[in-house]
């Protein structure tokens, strides 16, 4: 959630609140634009960052059995990776792949078997 608004963990304005707290209302009244970092100016795939959001929100949840494993958080972000990059393919003539971020946008590989130890 730091990362798509570009906010602390704790915001401080008006009064101190929680960023979860203060991203689910938002969202709540279907305000995504007023959740993502203003220095993007726009420049995202408004789908690709519900979805970012919506998992994020997810991972924060009390009871353990309600959060996505690591392995479904890492295929769900590589989706919104793919909506960013369709989206500036379709805006770069060229082929850029630099997103909205200012970077090249690749997920880690990450191992979502069973963990052998």
């Amino acid at each position: 959630l730091e990362l798509v608004t570009g906010k602390p963990a704790i915001l401080s304005e008006p009064e101190p609140t929680n960023i979860i707290h203060w991203v689910q209302q938002r969202l709540t009244q279907g305000n995504i634009e007023g959740v993502v970092d203003a220095q993007l100016h726009g420049a995202y795939n408004v789908n690709g960052v519900w979805k970012v959001a919506e998992i994020a929100l997810k991972c924060t949840t009390q009871a353990s059995v309600q959060r996505p494993t690591m392995g479904d958080v890492v295929a769900q972000l590589h989706e919104c990776v793919e909506l960013e990059e369709s989206r500036t393919r379709d805006f770069n003539s060229g082929g850029s792949s630099n997103s909205a971020f200012g970077m090249e946008l690749r997920m880690p590989t990450v191992a979502t078997g069973p963990v052998v130890l």
